[in-house]
């Protein structure tokens, strides 16, 4: 697996991550591409690199700089139990003591 910063105007990817969110996250809202495009949310996503797909993401809020929201996180049910989600977690978070930005959510 390969880790990649979501680029917004990527929309193969904003589809996949998408999917991700709808199919496999019980979510209420319904993403599409342009939901994931126009969203001020930092994308992070793994990639297999066998299929060169997205399988799993985590999306990470900042909030006025005084604290960071995960509002997202989904993974492929194939490659659940394979530390993806733990993975991108920590990926997430590593971003967040980057920016300094004291709390997260």
């Amino acid at each position: 697996m390969m880790h990649i910063n979501f680029v917004p105007n990527n929309i193969s990817i904003a589809s996949q991550i998408a999917h991700i969110l709808n199919m496999y996250s019980n979510l209420r809202r319904v993403h599409t591409y342009f939901s994931i495009a126009a969203s001020n949310d930092i994308y992070f996503c793994e990639v297999g690199i066998n299929t060169k797909r997205v399988i799993g993401c985590i999306a990470l809020e900042h909030i006025l700089k005084q604290y960071s929201k995960i509002t997202h996180l989904g993974v492929v049910p194939e490659y659940r139990n394979y530390g993806v989600g733990k993975k991108l977690m920590y990926t997430a978070l590593r971003n967040v003591v980057g920016t300094g930005v004291p709390l997260t959510f």
